[in-house]
């Protein structure tokens, strides 16, 4: 894993990356890349003497690797390392399948034909969502089930579903980017749990 953190930490030092141009414009901008374990990293932000919260996590089909038995677990994580109020988690959902009640006809032209196309049929659709894992099929649906619970850790901002021609070969319709902001909500602590809807 050192590679992978010292290849992010090369890319967001490169010209791609757009970071000079931003520090430019706020000398307070300040990127962190750190290799952690994600829960105990997310415990250990109980700490007093723990750093700042994050201001910003982006969840990259970290949620469909987990067994959905952790996904409670996971939105407590991410409550604690982002910032109350303010703090933003962006969300790529992937896999996604279609809610009961949706199905693919009602997926606007471009996204049910790239759902198509990677998945084929009904009975494929049918298949992708009692599947096992890792990837586990998600929904936008199962992120708010977690994120918005009694407990009120997020809201969502948006939740729009990513167009086909910018999604990886294979993935077109299957795929939403969601934002969600942390509120003021105090997080849960270790052993407490998020309460089902």
């Amino acid at each position: 894993m050192p590679e992978a953190v010292r290849s992010a930490k090369d890319w967001l030092e490169s010209p791609a990356s757009g970071l000079a141009e931003l520090r430019e414009r706020s000398r307070s901008i300040a990127v962190e890349v750190e290799e952690a374990d994600f829960f105990e990293r997310a415990s250990s932000s109980l700490s007093p003497s723990s750093p700042p919260p994050f201001t910003l996590a982006f969840d990259y089909t970290f949620f469909c690797a987990l067994p959905p038995s952790r996904r409670e677990e996971w939105a407590r994580a991410y409550a604690r390392l982002l910032a109350q109020g303010s703090g933003l988690l962006v969300t790529l959902i992937f896999p996604a399948v279609p809610p009961p009640g949706l199905g693919v006809e009602r997926l606007p032209e471009e996204e049910r034909a790239a759902f198509r196309a990677s998945f084929g049929s009904a009975g494929l659709v049918a298949a992708a969502a009692s599947a096992g894992g890792p990837p586990w099929p998600v929904s936008p649906e199962e992120y708010k089930r977690v994120l918005l619970s009694e407990e009120a850790l997020f809201e969502l901002v948006s939740c729009e579903p990513v167009p086909a021609r910018l999604s990886h070969r294979g993935r077109g319709g299957r795929e939403y980017l969601a934002v969600w902001r942390r509120t003021n909500a105090p997080a849960a602590t270790k052993g407490e749990k998020l309460s089902s809807l």
